[in-house]
Order: C-alpha cells, then sequence, then structure tokens
C-alpha cells in the first residue's frame, strides 16, 4: 500500500476501512461545480437525502459519493460534460471494493436515476473510467 504522506495512524485507518469484519460509518455527500468558485458540498447520513439532492440539482457538474470512516471518500456516480455515469472507482479501493453497504447503495442510485432520466437513460451515457 502506497503512503501518500500518512501517518501510521492514517494508514491503520484506511485498511481499517477495508476490512469487512469492523463497523464502519458512512456519509453520502453531493458536489456541484467542483474546482470552480461556485463549488459547494453538502454531506448527509442519509442515502435517500444525498440522491434527493443530487436528483434536484440542474447543474452540467455534479457528484454523489461516500466518505467511508471519515478517512477513504469515493465518487459514485459522476455528471459532467452532459454525461451521467457510475464511476468504476469504488472497485479499484480496497476500501469500497466489497463493501455490501456501498453495493447496496449503487444499485438504488441506478434505480432511482433510471425513473428519473429520459429513456436513454444513464445507459447511453455512461463513460468507462481511464
Amino acid at each position: 500500500m502506497k503512503q501518500y504522506g500518512l501517518t501510521a495512524e492514517g494508514l491503520r485507518r484506511i485498511r481499517d476501512a477495508a476490512d469487512p469484519g469492523n463497523p464502519h460509518s458512512y456519509e453520502w455527500y453531493v458536489i456541484e461545480n467542483i474546482n470552480t468558485p461556485e463549488e459547494r458540498m453538502e454531506r448527509t447520513t442519509s442515502l435517500e437525502e444525498a440522491i434527493r439532492t443530487y436528483t434536484a440539482l440542474n447543474t452540467e457538474d455534479k457528484r454523489l459519493g461516500v466518505t467511508k470512516d471519515d478517512i477513504a471518500a469515493v465518487d459514485i456516480i459522476i455528471r459532467h460534460g452532459g454525461r451521467e455515469w457510475i464511476s468504476e472507482d469504488r472497485l479499484k479501493l480496497d476500501s469500497f471494493r466489497s463493501d455490501p453497504t456501498v453495493a447496496a447503495a449503487v444499485t438504488e442510485i441506478q434505480s432511482v436515476l433510471a425513473g428519473c432520466t429520459p429513456t436513454q437513460g444513464m445507459a447511453a451515457n455512461r463513460k468507462e473510467d481511464d
């Protein structure tokens, strides 16, 4: 595991976040207009509230993601440049790869957004991460 400047305590917390045997805390976030002066982030402990916030935003640049155990974070759905896709980053990170809460959240997000999008839906706008 690369250290990325983390302390020994930080590295331990990252490992603990990846351990399916540990209890975990989750905080959902929605970001709009990322990396601009208009950037805004809202956080909630409720996935349902995060989904409501995300779907209510009328912006071309928004993300819905999750922070786990106050140490690891990943975007789950991204809308940018007129395209919207489920990010595969969670599958690349030990903290999220086998997490049943995050997997269930992805399914719920896909289900809710499928009902909110035109018939071409998210699948037509899906982008594979590099």
